[in-house]
């Protein structure tokens, strides 16, 4: 008669306490990481003042009005297609109150407006304005939930 084989289970046993052990420690240094950087200092350019040259900004060099959240032609301004209302500009920041709330709302610096090639193209649109992708490569915007 052969004795069932007891080994089987042990193995199992211990893949599993092994895997448990790992995905642990995984865990543990991906907190850290993140408790890391949430005390990240920055050093460079220090406090006497390094200056970094400015860069070329698409609005400001091609529509001769930055994107400063100054006023409303700084955004395509269409409300009803935004689910954005009570939009405010102040002090260089834009505000406003979602009301859509199914992932619809947005916010358009550029639109390529109508696709009706014998449309008068005026004012501060794509067909009018493209943005050179060879030249303009980064888009960079700051945004706060409240």
């Amino acid at each position: 008669m052969k004795k069932p084989n007891q080994s089987k289970p042990t193995i199992k046993l211990i893949l599993f306490t092994l895997a448990f052990l790992f995905l642990s420690a995984a865990l543990s240094a991906h907190a850290a990481n993140n408790n890391a950087t949430a005390g990240l200092t920055i050093t460079s350019p220090g406090a006497g003042g390094a200056k970094l040259a400015e860069v070329n900004e698409f609005a400001t060099d091609v529509l001769h009005d930055p994107w400063d959240m100054n006023e409303m032609s700084d955004l395509v301004y269409i409300r009803s297609g935004s689910y954005i209302a009570n939009g405010t500009f102040s002090n260089g920041v834009y505000s406003g109150q979602m009301t859509h709330g199914g992932g619809g709302e947005r916010i358009t610096l550029l639109t390529a407006l109508a696709a009706n090639h014998t449309a008068l193209r005026v004012g501060k649109q794509g067909y009018a304005y493209p943005i050179n992708a060879d030249y303009y490569k980064y888009l960079t915007l700051r945004v706060y939930k409240s």
